[in-house]
């Protein structure tokens, strides 16, 4: 009899344990974001409607409060493009990320930047990907009738 308490004990610890290790290594095993994760480089895209940035590295940001960021610039008639992980909590080029709840990246105008600047912010995984400028104009155009 006494055996057989032993052996329930070590069956319920047992049990208990591995149901505490999963819970365990689920919070643990959290993915982290994934961004598009490239230099300044220059684009086609003129700022306008939706554009797709061209970047082939996807990045695993380092923090937990990471989200994805695009910028958009044009100096002369230079336009560029500059996509990061960043933490949404701090500043970016003395500027705080306002729209980081987004799903997708709807680009907002800063100006005082020394360029046409533009930046935008989202909390998707590789939602800096797809740009959207003009998105109030796009919707109203959307809904008309």
């Amino acid at each position: 009899m006494e055996l057989l308490r032993f052996s329930a004990f070590w069956c319920g610890a047992i049990l208990f344990g591995s149901i505490q290790l999963e819970e365990a290594e689920a919070s643990i095993m959290k993915p982290r974001r994934l961004c598009k994760f490239c230099d300044v480089q220059a684009t086609s895209c003129t700022g306008r409607g939706i554009c797709k940035v061209e970047c082939d590295i996807t990045s695993i940001c380092p923090n937990d409060d990471d989200v994805c960021v695009t910028i958009w610039r044009k100096k002369d008639d230079n336009f560029t493009f500059d996509t990061v992980c960043h933490n949404r909590y701090e500043k970016l080029y003395d500027l705080s990320l306002e729209d980081y709840n987004n799903t997708k990246c709807e680009m907002k105008e800063r100006k005082g930047m020394g360029s046409q600047f533009f930046i935008c912010s989202c909390s998707e995984d590789e939602c800096n990907e797809r740009i959207f400028f003009n998105s109030c104009k796009l919707r109203q155009n959307y809904f008309t009738f």
